[in-house]
């Protein structure tokens, strides 16, 4: 991942981490203190490009979030010292980047399924 698209909470000193510092550190989420959402954003938009990922998909099986709410985030990044709610969703985006592709993509046919699942379940009652 770009050291300029986050810093890491914990890192005291005065330089950028190194990029395997960097990977052995996001471990999980909530270790990331700031994200470049600008960076980001078109980092997603352009993976969702790479592998045709519809928006509305991705939005809803790996963001939890509609597609409207997506697209605004893409199109029109707030700083991250801006954001309150919506930095849980690029924290979630982040996260999916870092993945491998493999993951990235089963993440999305699993998530798929189990909707299927359960609205399923739902029309059936």
């Amino acid at each position: 991942m770009n050291g300029s698209m986050v810093s890491m909470a914990g890192h005291h000193g005065g330089g950028k981490l190194s990029m395997q510092h960097q990977q052995q550190k996001v471990n999980s989420a909530e270790e990331v203190e700031e994200i470049n959402t600008k960076e980001l954003a078109q980092r997603i938009s352009a993976e969702l490009k790479r592998y045709s990922i519809p928006q509305a998909i991705f939005a809803q099986r790996v963001l939890c979030r509609s597609q409207g709410t997506l697209s605004d985030l893409l199109h029109n990044p707030k700083p991250w010292s801006k954001l309150k709610s919506g930095r849980e969703t690029f924290r979630r985006m982040y996260k999916w980047l870092e993945e491998p592709e493999f993951q990235r993509m089963s993440a999305l046919r699993l998530a798929g399924e189990w909707l299927d699942h359960l609205l399923s379940l739902i029309n059936a009652s």
